[in-house]
Parts: C-alpha cells; sequence; structure tokens
C-alpha cells in the first residue's frame, strides 16, 4: 500500500463498507424493480463514489473495476443496456469481489 492510503486507511475502509451496503442494499432492490431510475442512479454514483475513493488511496485495480461497474449503469441510464437478471448477477460479482478485497486489506495483506 502507498502512503496516501495508510493515511487514510480507517476512513477509507469505513467509506468503503457503507458504499459496499448501499450498493448491495440497491442492488437487491433493483432485483424487483428493474426499470427504477432512483436505483439506477443510485448505483451509478455509489460506484462512480467507490471508483474515486479507491484511486485517491491508490488501490488502482479496485478503482478499475468500480469504473466498469460505473460505465455499465450509464449505459443503463441511457437507456443503451437494459436491466436483466444476468446483469445484476454480474454487478453481484464486481461487489462481491470488492468487498473480498477490502476484507483483505483489513487483514492488513495485499489484496492483489
Amino acid at each position: 500500500m502507498n502512503e496516501m492510503f495508510n493515511e487514510y486507511r480507517d476512513l477509507f475502509l469505513e467509506e468503503a463498507d457503507e458504499y459496499i451496503t448501499a450498493l448491495n442494499d440497491n442492488l437487491i432492490a433493483i432485483e424487483k424493480n428493474h426499470d427504477d431510475a432512483k436505483l439506477i442512479d443510485n448505483i451509478f454514483r455509489v460506484a462512480h463514489t467507490l471508483k474515486s475513493s479507491c484511486a485517491a488511496v491508490g488501490l488502482k485495480d479496485i478503482s478499475a473495476l468500480a469504473h466498469k461497474a460505473e460505465d455499465v449503469m450509464h449505459k443503463v441510464r441511457d437507456g443503451q443496456l437494459p436491466i436483466t437478471e444476468h446483469l445484476i448477477d454480474v454487478l453481484f460479482e464486481v461487489l462481491d469481489t470488492i468487498r473480498s478485497c477490502i476484507e483483505t486489506i483489513k487483514a492488513g495483506k495485499d489484496p492483489v
């Protein structure tokens, strides 16, 4: 980990937990209502914020993964991509991967 990460580790991990919880809750909700614009916006916004937060502390790989989710949700917001069960499953896989990386960091290990 880099010096920036070490300085902001606890704050980053606390915020990351909040973003992960928010993503999980919104993905569960969108399973029941694929057309809910507010949920779509929430998922996009949280993915964007998580991406930026990870990048700010030098976690480039996690940031890149969150960026992919953000890009997908941008296409959903623009009507270029529909919400499907498969898409939701993929987003849950992304979320699980990010969660696992954060847990690895909490354990004091490098997530890569």
